[in-house]
Parts: C-alpha cells; sequence; structure tokens
C-alpha cells in the first residue's frame, strides 16, 4: 500500500511539469513584445510642443514618447534621441513638424504644426527724419549752434561729426536738439536707425573768422535806377519814364504791375546778408483803402524804356514777400533771402516784379507808389541793406 502511494505521487509531479511546459509552449516561450524587439511596429505614445502658436523670432519645444528603436524629426532636423526626447525649434514661417519612429517591423509618423505669426512690432520701412536743422548755418569763431530734430519710427539716433573740428558727438534722444562748438566749418550728420533700415541728413555749419562790424547800406538811384510799371489795359505802351509805380486790380483788362532791379554792386563779396528790406513810398490810392502785394523774383533780363505787358518776363510763383498796406507812406517788402540768393550766385540778379495777390478779384484797387522819376529824390524806392563780411574777405 505505501509503494502505491509512493508510485501516484511520482506520476502526479509528473503529470504537473507536462501541463507547465504545454502552457509555457502555447504563450511562445517568451515575454509580450514592447515594439522595440521588431515584432509590431512601433507605437508613438505621445508628440507635443511647448506651445502651437508664437510670434515670429521666437522657440518652441518639440518633445516625444515612443517605443521605437529609432526616431527622427524632418523640416532638416534628422534623426533624434530613441526612443523618448526634446528638441528646440524656432521656425521662421508657420510650419509642420513630423516625427517618425521606425524598428524592424516597421514605422509609424505624428505631426505637429506650429503657426508662426508676424511680429507687429518689427518695422516695414526705415526710420523718417522729418526735420534737422541748426538755429544758424553761419557762426563766428567761439560761437555756438544748436541742432534740432525729429524722427519718427526710429529706435536709435547717432549725431556724427563727419568733418571739420572740436568735440564727436554720440547716440542722442530720438528727436531732441543738442549745442555744439565747432571752431572750423563742420558737417554734422543725423543717423535715425531701426530694424528696417538706417536714414541719414546732414548740416554744414560755415565757421567764419571774427566779423566786422555789421553795416548797413541803402541803394536808391534817382532816374539812373531801372523801374517801370506794366499794363494790361495798354498792352504795347511803356511806363519806364514815368513818375508812379502802380499795382492794381480792376477785372482782367486792368490789371498793372511794378518791376523794379537794384544794382548790388556796393556790396563786397562773401558778405552775409543780415536784413534787406525793399522800400517804396505809397502816395497815392484809388478804390479799396487796403490791399496785399506780393513780391516775386523775376526770372528773365527786361529793360526799363522797353518792357510793356506784352513784352513783359516771368516771376516765381510763390512771392517772396506779401504785405498787407493799409497806409500812406514808406512800404517795405522783406527780401533778405533772395538779396543773399543774387550775391551768392544761387539765383541771377533780374529784379522783382510787385502785384496784388488776387488780380481776378472784382473789387477794384489801385496802389499808387513813387518811381525813380518821381520830382521828389527822397521818395524814390529804395533797398536797405545790413550785411556782415567776415575779416579775410574784407577788404579795407
Amino acid at each position: 500500500m505505501k509503494g502505491i502511494t509512493k508510485n501516484y505521487r511520482k506520476h502526479f509531479s509528473i503529470l504537473v511539469i507536462i501541463l507547465l511546459l504545454l502552457v509555457i509552449s502555447a504563450c511562445g516561450g517568451v515575454a509580450p513584445d514592447n515594439g522595440s524587439s521588431g515584432t509590431d511596429p512601433p507605437t508613438i505614445s505621445s508628440f507635443t510642443s511647448t506651445s502651437t502658436s508664437i510670434t515670429e523670432g521666437e522657440s518652441v519645444t518639440l518633445s516625444w514618447v515612443t517605443n521605437a528603436s529609432a526616431v527622427s524629426i524632418d523640416q532638416g532636423i534628422g534623426t533624434v534621441t530613441a526612443p523618448s526626447g526634446s528638441t528646440t525649434v524656432t521656425p521662421a514661417s508657420t510650419t509642420t513638424y513630423t516625427l517618425t519612429v521606425t524598428n524592424s517591423a516597421g514605422s509609424s509618423t505624428n505631426s505637429i504644426t506650429i503657426t508662426v505669426s508676424p511680429d507687429e512690432t518689427t518695422p516695414s520701412s526705415a526710420p523718417v527724419i522729418n526735420s534737422f536743422i541748426p538755429s544758424s548755418n553761419i557762426i563766428t569763431v567761439g560761437g555756438s549752434v544748436t541742432l534740432s530734430w525729429v524722427t519718427t519710427g526710429a529706435t536709435t539716433v547717432y549725431l556724427k561729426q563727419v568733418s571739420g573740428s572740436g568735440s564727436s558727438t554720440g547716440t542722442v534722444a530720438l528727436s531732441g536738439s543738442e549745442t555744439v562748438y565747432p571752431s572750423e566749418t563742420t558737417t554734422y550728420t543725423l543717423e535715425a536707425a531701426n530694424s528696417a533700415g538706417t536714414t541719414t541728413d546732414s548740416i554744414i555749419i560755415n565757421v567764419n573768422p571774427a566779423a566786422i562790424i555789421e553795416q548797413t547800406i541803402t541803394i536808391q538811384p534817382g532816374p539812373e535806377g531801372k523801374d517801370s510799371s506794366i499794363s494790361s489795359l495798354h498792352p504795347d505802351e511803356n511806363y519806364g519814364d514815368g513818375p508812379n509805380l502802380s499795382m492794381s486790380y480792376r477785372e482782367v483788362a486792368r490789371i498793372y504791375r511794378a518791376y523794379i532791379q537794384f544794382d548790388l554792386g556796393d556790396l563786397p563779396d562773401g558778405a552775409v546778408i543780415l536784413s534787406a528790406t525793399l522800400q517804396l513810398y505809397r502816395w497815392g490810392l484809388g478804390g479799396l483803402p487796403s490791399s496785399y502785394v506780393g513780391a516775386y523774383r523775376l526770372k528773365g533780363p527786361w529793360q526799363e524804356n522797353t518792357i510793356t505787358w506784352n513784352t513783359r518776363c516771368g516771376y516765381d510763383l510763390m512771392p517772396e514777400y506779401i504785405r498787407f498796406v493799409d497806409s500812406f507812406g514808406w512800404i517795405s517788402w522783406d527780401i533778405t533771402d533772395l538779396v543773399q540768393r543774387w550775391l551768392d550766385g544761387d539765383s541771377m540778379n533780374y529784379g522783382v516784379c510787385l502785384r496784388a495777390i488776387d488780380e481776378a478779384t472784382a473789387l477794384s484797387s489801385n496802389e499808387c507808389y513813387s518811381s525813380d522819376e518821381i520830382t521828389h529824390p527822397t521818395w524814390c524806392p529804395k533797398l536797405e541793406i545790413t550785411y556782415q563780411v567776415p575779416v579775410d574777405i574784407f577788404y579795407f
């Protein structure tokens, strides 16, 4: 009986071992595959970005979790850490990144799109220098000048001394002013910059030696002078020897204008004109008691004893100066800039035309002034000029 029990236990143990072997065989004899062995294609557990919407110039981090033996990303990134990892990218425009994972059994992909918006703070064009002006273009040795500027769209502005002597400058306010003390003629350049470009403008400050005391001359010729009226009412008549200069408007058929020219031969070369006033003596009036009279630069030659309405020369469209005339006696027009241009040779001195501003008006006015033929010599037209001359070009 004991022998039978012993054999039974032995056979039961053998049977249990056989059953265990059968179970292991049915399961393939190995642990479950996680994708890296190549039995099944790999899987991507996650493919994420720290943000899917950024502004131009910003970066994001791409992260992935997989069970693959090899991982890569397109858009020029290439092979990355496997099975999991991260990388930082800075797309210049909206970009789709595709993650590809592989093993011996195949591959899988996943994609993510990063939307890139333009940076609205980035300027689309170079800045503008609205103005860059000096308090004076001409100073004497030992003097100063204030440079002022206004810019638009700049992030940085530089004031540079590009010639001459004295202290150079550097970064300045976007709009502002700076006082400089050049000891000789000097060029200053304003440079306005932003990420889109640079704009520049320059100023030349002329530095003269100590000037002589300012001088004033009055040019007031008599009959040897040059002036005349012209009339649309009498288009072929010359008034060069008449005692009056007329400016009037009585409709289109009754327009009078005055032409006048002064000889500037008494001014020395290089003179700096401080003021120049054209003065006419107003003694008569017809029609309205007041009017606006402009002084216009003449653009061509003319002769006192031959000029008529039909032979008149032209003049600039814009007047040098407009004067509201509402009184008698001496009436003046400021032509300082024009006299300086004549003296510098920037414009030919053909004189000026004096005319009513609105000749087309239906109202009537007749301005009467003395010409150089008037019997009262002190009433003749005159040009009063105040000027300075640097010592090195002053003729003693």
